[in-house]
Protein backbone atom coordinates (compact mmCIF):
# COMPACT_ATOMS: atom_id res chain seq x y z
CA UNK A 1 0.00 0.00 0.00
CA UNK A 2 1.04 3.24 -0.84
CA UNK A 3 -0.37 6.76 0.29
CA UNK A 4 -0.52 10.09 -0.73
CA UNK A 5 -1.38 13.33 1.86
CA UNK A 6 -4.11 15.61 -0.19
CA UNK A 7 -4.99 19.36 0.91
CA UNK A 8 -7.61 21.54 -0.03
CA UNK A 9 -7.32 24.72 -1.70
CA UNK A 10 -9.82 28.01 -1.54
CA UNK A 11 -13.74 27.39 -1.35
CA UNK A 12 -13.53 24.61 1.09
CA UNK A 13 -13.36 27.10 3.92
CA UNK A 14 -16.49 26.98 6.55
CA UNK A 15 -17.67 29.09 9.19
CA UNK A 16 -17.03 27.05 12.52
CA UNK A 17 -14.24 24.44 10.54
CA UNK A 18 -12.21 22.99 13.25
CA UNK A 19 -14.21 23.54 16.23
CA UNK A 20 -14.39 20.22 17.76
CA UNK A 21 -11.05 19.87 16.68
CA UNK A 22 -9.64 22.94 19.07
CA UNK A 23 -11.88 21.06 22.08
CA UNK A 24 -10.36 17.70 22.15
CA UNK A 25 -7.13 18.09 20.41
CA UNK A 26 -3.96 20.42 22.10
CA UNK A 27 -2.21 19.58 19.18
CA UNK A 28 -4.76 21.32 17.26
CA UNK A 29 -4.89 24.35 19.46
CA UNK A 30 -1.67 24.86 19.25
CA UNK A 31 -1.56 25.42 15.44
CA UNK A 32 -4.17 27.81 15.80
CA UNK A 33 -2.69 29.73 18.29
CA UNK A 34 0.37 29.72 16.51
CA UNK A 35 -1.25 30.81 13.45
CA UNK A 36 -2.81 33.61 15.55
CA UNK A 37 1.12 35.01 16.59
CA UNK A 38 2.28 34.99 13.22
CA UNK A 39 -0.26 37.51 11.75
CA UNK A 40 -0.53 39.66 14.78
CA UNK A 41 -4.41 38.81 15.14
CA UNK A 42 -6.98 36.84 16.24
CA UNK A 43 -7.45 34.56 12.46
CA UNK A 44 -9.06 32.05 14.69
CA UNK A 45 -11.59 33.88 15.72
CA UNK A 46 -12.98 34.73 12.09
CA UNK A 47 -12.89 30.76 11.27
CA UNK A 48 -14.93 29.64 14.61
CA UNK A 49 -17.18 32.71 14.58
CA UNK A 50 -17.26 34.35 10.83
CA UNK A 51 -19.27 36.10 9.55
CA UNK A 52 -18.75 33.78 6.48
CA UNK A 53 -18.27 37.26 3.84
CA UNK A 54 -15.17 38.06 6.61
CA UNK A 55 -13.70 34.40 6.40
CA UNK A 56 -14.20 34.14 2.29
CA UNK A 57 -11.98 37.48 1.58
CA UNK A 58 -9.26 35.80 0.17
CA UNK A 59 -6.86 37.81 2.55
CA UNK A 60 -8.66 35.44 5.34
CA UNK A 61 -9.27 32.39 3.64
CA UNK A 62 -6.25 31.11 2.43
CA UNK A 63 -4.08 31.71 5.58
CA UNK A 64 -7.34 30.03 7.41
CA UNK A 65 -7.33 26.85 5.05
CA UNK A 66 -3.56 26.55 5.86
CA UNK A 67 -4.14 26.88 9.31
CA UNK A 68 -6.61 24.21 9.05
CA UNK A 69 -5.55 21.55 7.31
CA UNK A 70 -2.17 21.93 9.31
CA UNK A 71 -4.49 21.81 12.36
CA UNK A 72 -5.77 18.74 11.29
CA UNK A 73 -2.63 16.68 10.47
CA UNK A 74 -1.56 17.75 13.99
CA UNK A 75 -4.18 16.24 15.18
CA UNK A 76 -3.72 13.03 13.39
CA UNK A 77 -0.08 13.10 14.39
CA UNK A 78 -0.66 13.68 17.81
CA UNK A 79 -3.65 10.56 18.08
CA UNK A 80 -1.57 8.37 15.84
CA UNK A 81 2.18 8.59 16.60
CA UNK A 82 2.89 5.92 14.52
CA UNK A 83 1.62 7.22 10.86
CA UNK A 84 4.21 6.96 8.50
CA UNK A 85 5.20 9.64 6.06
CA UNK A 86 3.44 9.57 2.19
CA UNK A 87 5.24 8.48 -1.04
CA UNK A 88 3.75 11.86 -2.27
CA UNK A 89 2.22 15.49 -0.79
CA UNK A 90 0.04 17.96 -2.99
CA UNK A 91 -2.15 20.40 -2.59
CA UNK A 92 -4.94 22.01 -4.99
CA UNK A 93 -3.73 25.17 -5.53
CA UNK A 94 -3.14 27.11 -2.11
CA UNK A 95 -3.52 23.65 -0.90
CA UNK A 96 0.37 23.27 -2.02
CA UNK A 97 1.27 25.43 0.89
CA UNK A 98 -0.08 23.02 3.57
CA UNK A 99 1.55 20.36 1.45
CA UNK A 100 4.92 21.98 1.94
CA UNK A 101 4.68 22.70 5.48
CA UNK A 102 3.12 19.14 6.37
CA UNK A 103 6.92 18.45 4.60
CA UNK A 104 8.79 20.38 6.91
CA UNK A 105 9.91 22.74 3.63
CA UNK A 106 8.11 25.90 4.99
CA UNK A 107 6.97 26.35 9.00
CA UNK A 108 3.36 27.27 9.58
CA UNK A 109 4.04 30.79 10.58
CA UNK A 110 6.09 31.60 7.33
CA UNK A 111 3.30 29.86 5.51
CA UNK A 112 0.18 32.04 6.64
CA UNK A 113 2.05 35.34 6.47
CA UNK A 114 3.15 34.61 3.17
CA UNK A 115 -0.38 33.58 1.82
CA UNK A 116 -2.06 36.27 3.50
CA UNK A 117 -0.11 38.49 1.24
CA UNK A 118 -0.91 36.11 -1.28
CA UNK A 119 -4.39 36.80 -1.06
CA UNK A 120 -3.99 40.31 -0.71
CA UNK A 121 -2.07 40.54 -4.18
CA UNK A 122 -4.07 37.74 -5.84
CA UNK A 123 -7.37 40.01 -5.10
CA UNK A 124 -6.24 43.48 -5.62
CA UNK A 125 -4.03 42.11 -9.30
CA UNK A 126 -7.35 42.85 -11.47
CA UNK A 127 -10.13 45.78 -10.53
CA UNK A 128 -13.52 44.27 -9.07
CA UNK A 129 -15.83 43.23 -12.34
CA UNK A 130 -13.33 42.60 -14.91
CA UNK A 131 -12.57 39.54 -14.54
CA UNK A 132 -14.16 36.19 -14.12
CA UNK A 133 -13.99 32.31 -13.90
CA UNK A 134 -16.16 29.77 -14.69
CA UNK A 135 -16.27 25.89 -14.98
CA UNK A 136 -16.59 23.96 -18.48
CA UNK A 137 -18.31 20.92 -18.09
CA UNK A 138 -18.08 17.70 -21.08
CA UNK A 139 -15.21 19.36 -23.17
CA UNK A 140 -12.23 17.98 -23.87
CA UNK A 141 -9.02 19.90 -22.66
CA UNK A 142 -7.22 20.21 -25.24
CA UNK A 143 -10.53 21.46 -27.32
CA UNK A 144 -11.37 23.94 -24.75
CA UNK A 145 -7.63 25.42 -24.96
CA UNK A 146 -8.09 25.68 -28.33
CA UNK A 147 -10.89 28.06 -27.95
CA UNK A 148 -9.26 29.58 -25.36
CA UNK A 149 -6.34 30.74 -27.28
CA UNK A 150 -8.89 31.50 -30.37
CA UNK A 151 -11.09 33.73 -28.32
CA UNK A 152 -7.88 35.71 -26.94
CA UNK A 153 -7.15 36.58 -30.64
CA UNK A 154 -10.58 37.45 -31.73
CA UNK A 155 -12.60 40.87 -31.89
CA UNK A 156 -16.05 41.40 -31.53
CA UNK A 157 -18.22 42.98 -34.38
CA UNK A 158 -16.88 46.91 -33.47
CA UNK A 159 -13.32 45.72 -33.39
CA UNK A 160 -13.20 45.57 -29.94
CA UNK A 161 -10.70 42.73 -28.27
CA UNK A 162 -11.85 40.59 -26.14
CA UNK A 163 -9.43 39.96 -23.91
CA UNK A 164 -7.05 37.32 -22.49
CA UNK A 165 -8.57 33.61 -21.54
CA UNK A 166 -7.28 30.72 -20.68
CA UNK A 167 -7.47 27.49 -18.95
CA UNK A 168 -7.05 27.41 -15.15
CA UNK A 169 -8.29 24.01 -13.42
CA UNK A 170 -7.84 20.97 -14.48
CA UNK A 171 -9.87 19.89 -12.11
CA UNK A 172 -11.30 16.04 -13.36
CA UNK A 173 -12.34 14.51 -16.53
CA UNK A 174 -14.69 17.01 -18.16
CA UNK A 175 -14.46 19.90 -15.83
CA UNK A 176 -12.10 22.46 -16.41
CA UNK A 177 -12.45 26.29 -15.10
CA UNK A 178 -11.44 28.78 -17.06
CA UNK A 179 -10.29 32.60 -16.09
CA UNK A 180 -9.59 35.52 -17.48
CA UNK A 181 -11.13 39.01 -18.53
CA UNK A 182 -14.99 38.80 -17.95
CA UNK A 183 -15.52 39.29 -21.79
CA UNK A 184 -13.31 36.92 -22.79
CA UNK A 185 -14.71 34.66 -20.04
CA UNK A 186 -18.02 34.92 -21.54
CA UNK A 187 -17.27 34.62 -25.04
CA UNK A 188 -14.89 30.95 -24.26
CA UNK A 189 -18.45 30.20 -22.28
CA UNK A 190 -20.44 31.01 -25.28
CA UNK A 191 -18.09 28.47 -27.78
CA UNK A 192 -18.11 25.68 -25.24
CA UNK A 193 -22.03 25.85 -25.13
CA UNK A 194 -21.97 25.50 -29.41
CA UNK A 195 -19.72 22.34 -28.47
CA UNK A 196 -21.89 20.94 -26.64
CA UNK A 197 -20.27 21.98 -23.22
CA UNK A 198 -21.76 23.50 -20.21
CA UNK A 199 -20.82 26.63 -18.40
CA UNK A 200 -21.27 27.53 -15.19
CA UNK A 201 -20.37 30.87 -14.01
CA UNK A 202 -18.56 31.12 -10.55
CA UNK A 203 -18.99 33.50 -8.25
CA UNK A 204 -15.14 34.58 -7.65
CA UNK A 205 -13.43 38.06 -5.88
CA UNK A 206 -10.57 37.47 -9.23
CA UNK A 207 -9.64 35.60 -12.14
CA UNK A 208 -7.22 33.32 -10.40
CA UNK A 209 -4.83 31.15 -12.26
CA UNK A 210 -4.04 33.54 -15.50
CA UNK A 211 -1.85 35.56 -16.95
CA UNK A 212 -4.25 38.68 -15.28
CA UNK A 213 -2.50 37.66 -12.30
CA UNK A 214 1.07 38.73 -13.26
CA UNK A 215 1.02 41.36 -10.99
CA UNK A 216 0.46 39.06 -7.89
CA UNK A 217 2.64 36.81 -8.81
CA UNK A 218 5.71 39.30 -8.90
CA UNK A 219 4.33 40.49 -4.68
CA UNK A 220 4.66 36.73 -4.09
CA UNK A 221 8.16 36.68 -5.38
CA UNK A 222 9.43 39.13 -3.35
CA UNK A 223 7.41 38.05 -0.09
CA UNK A 224 8.98 34.10 -1.21
CA UNK A 225 12.61 36.28 -1.22
CA UNK A 226 12.17 36.72 2.93
CA UNK A 227 11.24 32.99 3.37
CA UNK A 228 13.34 30.43 4.86
CA UNK A 229 12.75 27.03 2.64
CA UNK A 230 13.74 23.71 4.05
CA UNK A 231 14.57 20.15 2.93
CA UNK A 232 11.02 18.26 1.69
CA UNK A 233 10.68 15.35 3.88
CA UNK A 234 8.71 13.65 1.20
CA UNK A 235 8.03 14.81 -2.25
CA UNK A 236 5.31 17.62 -3.03
CA UNK A 237 3.41 17.58 -6.45
CA UNK A 238 3.49 20.78 -8.14
CA UNK A 239 0.78 22.76 -9.15
CA UNK A 240 1.77 24.08 -12.32
CA UNK A 241 3.73 21.04 -13.55
CA UNK A 242 1.96 18.00 -12.22
CA UNK A 243 5.37 16.83 -10.91
CA UNK A 244 6.54 15.62 -8.03
CA UNK A 245 9.30 17.86 -6.16
CA UNK A 246 12.04 17.07 -3.59
CA UNK A 247 14.28 20.30 -4.45
CA UNK A 248 13.96 23.22 -1.80
CA UNK A 249 15.99 25.76 -4.39
CA UNK A 250 12.88 24.96 -7.04
CA UNK A 251 9.50 25.52 -4.26
CA UNK A 252 9.57 29.29 -4.35
CA UNK A 253 10.01 29.30 -8.39
CA UNK A 254 6.99 27.02 -8.16
CA UNK A 255 4.87 28.96 -6.32
CA UNK A 256 5.17 31.87 -8.07
CA UNK A 257 4.37 30.19 -11.30
CA UNK A 258 1.44 28.77 -9.80
CA UNK A 259 -0.21 32.12 -9.61
CA UNK A 260 -0.45 32.99 -13.02
CA UNK A 261 -0.05 29.37 -14.43
CA UNK A 262 -2.97 26.91 -14.28
CA UNK A 263 -3.94 24.00 -11.68
CA UNK A 264 -3.20 20.84 -12.76
CA UNK A 265 -4.71 18.80 -10.36
CA UNK A 266 -5.86 16.06 -12.52
CA UNK A 267 -2.97 14.94 -13.92
CA UNK A 268 -1.04 15.56 -10.53
CA UNK A 269 -3.43 12.66 -9.64
CA UNK A 270 -3.06 10.65 -12.38
CA UNK A 271 0.71 10.68 -11.81
CA UNK A 272 0.47 9.44 -8.10
CA UNK A 273 -2.18 7.06 -9.20
CA UNK A 274 0.26 5.74 -12.45
CA UNK A 275 3.63 5.64 -9.48
CA UNK A 276 1.08 3.36 -7.51
CA UNK A 277 -0.57 5.17 -5.34
CA UNK A 278 -3.23 3.08 -4.11
CA UNK A 279 -4.67 5.51 -1.22
CA UNK A 280 -4.61 8.82 -0.15
CA UNK A 281 -6.13 11.15 2.60
CA UNK A 282 -7.77 14.34 2.23
CA UNK A 283 -6.44 16.69 5.02
CA UNK A 284 -8.81 19.56 6.14
CA UNK A 285 -12.24 20.66 5.60
CA UNK A 286 -14.98 19.35 3.29
CA UNK A 287 -14.77 16.18 0.88
CA UNK A 288 -13.90 17.84 -2.64
CA UNK A 289 -10.53 16.55 -3.33
CA UNK A 290 -11.77 12.76 -2.84
CA UNK A 291 -14.78 13.65 -5.41
CA UNK A 292 -12.33 14.83 -7.64
CA UNK A 293 -10.34 12.07 -6.93
CA UNK A 294 -13.41 9.59 -7.58
CA UNK A 295 -13.61 11.23 -11.08
CA UNK A 296 -9.91 10.94 -11.75
CA UNK A 297 -8.98 7.44 -10.12
CA UNK A 298 -11.60 5.56 -9.18
CA UNK A 299 -9.55 2.43 -7.93
CA UNK A 300 -7.52 5.45 -5.47
CA UNK A 301 -9.43 5.26 -2.10
CA UNK A 302 -9.37 8.34 -0.68
CA UNK A 303 -10.79 9.55 2.87
CA UNK A 304 -11.56 13.12 3.87
CA UNK A 305 -10.36 13.55 7.47
CA UNK A 306 -11.20 17.21 8.21
CA UNK A 307 -13.07 16.68 12.26
CA UNK A 308 -12.40 14.82 15.36
CA UNK A 309 -14.54 11.67 14.34
CA UNK A 310 -13.17 11.50 10.86
CA UNK A 311 -9.52 11.05 12.49
CA UNK A 312 -11.06 7.83 14.41
CA UNK A 313 -11.60 5.98 11.00
CA UNK A 314 -7.87 6.11 9.80
CA UNK A 315 -6.35 3.15 10.91
CA UNK A 316 -8.80 1.27 9.01
CA UNK A 317 -8.40 3.07 5.77
CA UNK A 318 -4.73 2.26 6.03
CA UNK A 319 -5.35 -1.40 7.23
CA UNK A 320 -4.56 -3.83 4.46
CA UNK A 321 -7.57 -5.40 3.33
CA UNK A 322 -7.36 -8.84 1.61
CA UNK A 323 -6.47 -8.22 -1.70
CA UNK A 324 -6.99 -10.56 -5.21
CA UNK A 325 -3.66 -11.82 -5.81
CA UNK A 326 -2.18 -12.70 -9.84
CA UNK A 327 0.33 -15.26 -10.77
CA UNK A 328 0.98 -16.15 -14.11
CA UNK A 329 1.33 -19.84 -13.78
CA UNK A 330 -0.26 -20.48 -17.05
CA UNK A 331 -2.91 -19.49 -19.46
CA UNK A 332 -7.08 -19.63 -18.81
CA UNK A 333 -9.83 -17.51 -20.20
CA UNK A 334 -9.56 -15.86 -16.61
CA UNK A 335 -9.60 -11.79 -17.55
CA UNK A 336 -8.72 -8.83 -15.47
CA UNK A 337 -9.24 -4.84 -16.59
CA UNK A 338 -6.17 -2.84 -16.78
CA UNK A 339 -3.88 -2.05 -15.46
CA UNK A 340 -2.79 -5.12 -13.04
CA UNK A 341 -0.61 -2.90 -10.33
CA UNK A 342 1.70 -3.94 -8.77
CA UNK A 343 0.01 -4.36 -5.27
CA UNK A 344 -2.13 -6.97 -7.11
CA UNK A 345 0.69 -8.78 -7.88
CA UNK A 346 2.20 -12.12 -5.50
CA UNK A 347 6.16 -11.32 -6.65
CA UNK A 348 6.36 -7.38 -7.40
CA UNK A 349 9.62 -7.38 -8.56
CA UNK A 350 8.96 -9.11 -12.05
CA UNK A 351 11.81 -7.49 -14.74
CA UNK A 352 10.03 -6.25 -18.14
CA UNK A 353 12.23 -6.20 -21.39
CA UNK A 354 11.92 -6.30 -25.37
CA UNK A 355 13.45 -8.97 -27.57
CA UNK A 356 13.15 -7.28 -31.04
CA UNK A 357 11.06 -8.56 -34.10
CA UNK A 358 7.65 -7.35 -35.44
CA UNK A 359 4.09 -8.56 -34.80
CA UNK A 360 4.37 -11.03 -31.22
CA UNK A 361 2.27 -11.87 -28.65
CA UNK A 362 2.90 -9.28 -25.34
CA UNK A 363 2.25 -11.18 -22.30
CA UNK A 364 3.48 -10.22 -18.95
CA UNK A 365 3.09 -11.30 -15.54
CA UNK A 366 4.46 -12.51 -12.37
CA UNK A 367 7.22 -15.15 -12.06
CA UNK A 368 9.15 -16.44 -8.97
CA UNK A 369 11.83 -13.69 -8.10
CA UNK A 370 14.21 -15.66 -9.38
CA UNK A 371 13.03 -15.82 -12.69
CA UNK A 372 11.97 -13.15 -15.93
CA UNK A 373 9.38 -12.73 -18.08
CA UNK A 374 10.43 -11.23 -21.68
CA UNK A 375 8.02 -9.45 -23.76
CA UNK A 376 7.77 -9.61 -27.69
CA UNK A 377 7.55 -6.93 -29.66
CA UNK A 378 9.19 -3.27 -31.34
CA UNK A 379 12.51 -3.08 -29.64
CA UNK A 380 11.73 0.63 -29.26
CA UNK A 381 8.93 1.88 -26.64
CA UNK A 382 6.76 4.80 -27.58
CA UNK A 383 4.13 6.98 -26.29
CA UNK A 384 0.22 6.80 -26.12
CA UNK A 385 -0.92 9.48 -24.17
CA UNK A 386 0.24 8.65 -20.30
CA UNK A 387 1.21 5.41 -21.71
CA UNK A 388 4.51 3.66 -22.39
CA UNK A 389 3.73 1.24 -25.31
CA UNK A 390 6.18 -1.64 -25.64
CA UNK A 391 4.66 -3.81 -28.21
CA UNK A 392 1.52 -4.79 -27.03
CA UNK A 393 2.31 -3.92 -23.76
CA UNK A 394 1.53 -1.10 -21.86
CA UNK A 395 3.18 0.30 -18.89
CA UNK A 396 2.06 3.45 -17.32
CA UNK A 397 4.70 3.83 -14.71
CA UNK A 398 7.75 1.85 -13.22
CA UNK A 399 4.95 -0.64 -10.80
CA UNK A 400 2.28 -0.84 -13.68
CA UNK A 401 1.78 -3.41 -15.65
CA UNK A 402 -0.77 -4.10 -18.47
CA UNK A 403 -0.86 -7.12 -20.77
CA UNK A 404 -3.61 -7.50 -24.12
CA UNK A 405 -5.15 -10.40 -25.15
CA UNK A 406 -2.43 -11.95 -27.45
CA UNK A 407 -4.45 -13.65 -29.75
CA UNK A 408 -4.14 -12.77 -33.64
CA UNK A 409 -7.04 -10.19 -34.11
CA UNK A 410 -5.47 -8.42 -31.63
CA UNK A 411 -1.83 -8.34 -32.76
CA UNK A 412 -2.39 -6.77 -36.44
CA UNK A 413 -4.79 -4.01 -34.53
CA UNK A 414 -2.72 -0.80 -34.64
CA UNK A 415 -2.44 0.80 -31.04
CA UNK A 416 -4.02 4.38 -32.18
CA UNK A 417 -3.90 7.73 -29.70
CA UNK A 418 -7.08 7.89 -28.01
CA UNK A 419 -7.97 3.98 -28.31
CA UNK A 420 -5.37 2.33 -25.68
CA UNK A 421 -8.22 1.55 -23.32
CA UNK A 422 -10.51 0.44 -25.79
CA UNK A 423 -7.28 -1.59 -27.23
CA UNK A 424 -5.86 -3.24 -24.20
CA UNK A 425 -9.16 -4.25 -22.81
CA UNK A 426 -8.41 -7.46 -21.22
CA UNK A 427 -5.32 -9.42 -20.04
CA UNK A 428 -5.21 -13.21 -20.62
CA UNK A 429 -3.86 -14.23 -16.71
CA UNK A 430 -4.61 -17.22 -14.41
CA UNK A 431 -6.32 -15.33 -11.40
CA UNK A 432 -6.11 -16.44 -8.33
CA UNK A 433 -9.05 -14.91 -6.21
CA UNK A 434 -11.11 -15.58 -3.53
CA UNK A 435 -14.43 -17.13 -4.38
CA UNK A 436 -13.33 -16.88 -8.43
CA UNK A 437 -13.63 -20.05 -10.46
CA UNK A 438 -10.72 -20.18 -12.82
CA UNK A 439 -12.35 -21.44 -16.21
CA UNK A 440 -10.83 -24.17 -18.22
CA UNK A 441 -7.53 -23.05 -20.27
CA UNK A 442 -8.05 -21.90 -24.28
CA UNK A 443 -7.88 -24.16 -27.51
CA UNK A 444 -4.78 -21.31 -28.25
CA UNK A 445 -2.58 -20.87 -24.99
CA UNK A 446 -0.29 -16.93 -25.46
CA UNK A 447 3.14 -17.66 -26.06
CA UNK A 448 5.23 -16.61 -22.95
CA UNK A 449 9.07 -16.83 -22.99
CA UNK A 450 10.32 -17.65 -19.54
CA UNK A 451 14.12 -17.37 -18.77
CA UNK A 452 16.29 -18.52 -16.00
Amino acid sequence: MQVAWLFPGQGSQAVGMGKDLLESSPAARDVFERADKALGESLSKIILEGPEDVLTLTANAQPALVTMSTAVLAAMREKHPDLPAPRFAAGHSLGEYSALVAAGALTLEDAVRTVRARGNAMQGAVPAGEGAMAAIMGLDSSRLESICREVSEEKDAEGNAYGVVSCANFNAPGQIVIAGAARAVARASERAGEEKGKAIPLKVSAPFHCALMAPAAKVLEAELAKVEVKPLAFPVVANVDARPNTDPKRVKELLVRQVDGAVRWEQAVRLMHMEGITHAIEIGPGKVLAGLGRRIAKEMKILSVGDAASLGAIPAHLSPAPADRVRLEHPSEARMALPIRAGDLEHPAVQLRTLGGHGGAAVAGVAPVTRRVDIRGPREPHQVGEHTVLGALVVGAVEHVGVVDPSPRHERRPVQRGQVRRHLQEVVVRLVRVGVRERRPPARPPRLVDRV
